[in-house]
């Protein structure tokens, strides 16, 4: 029962931190979209999957770490999520 819980909890922390990497990769791409005068509302050009995907890549392992930290309380202010 133990290494269920242990075991479904990292899945949970595995695609929150996939997940929160994604959100925050779209927020980053939207904000150099609309600086570059990409109207966001209208055009979907500006997605580009194979960037977010390596993105997500490239951050996962730190969002997950810093999430982990964040449930045992182990909060850093400098460099929280």
């Amino acid at each position: 029962m133990i290494n269920n819980d242990i075991e479904k909890n990292e899945i949970d922390i595995n695609f929150l931190a996939r997940f929160a990497c994604l959100v925050n990769g779209v927020n980053v791409v939207a904000d150099a979209a609309e600086r570059l005068g990409i109207d966001t509302e209208r055009s979907n050009d500006w997605i580009k999957p194979v960037f977010l995907q390596k993105y997500v890549d490239e951050r996962y392992e730190d969002m997950k770490y810093n999430m982990q930290k964040g449930i045992n309380g182990d909060d850093d202010e400098i460099y929280s999520w």
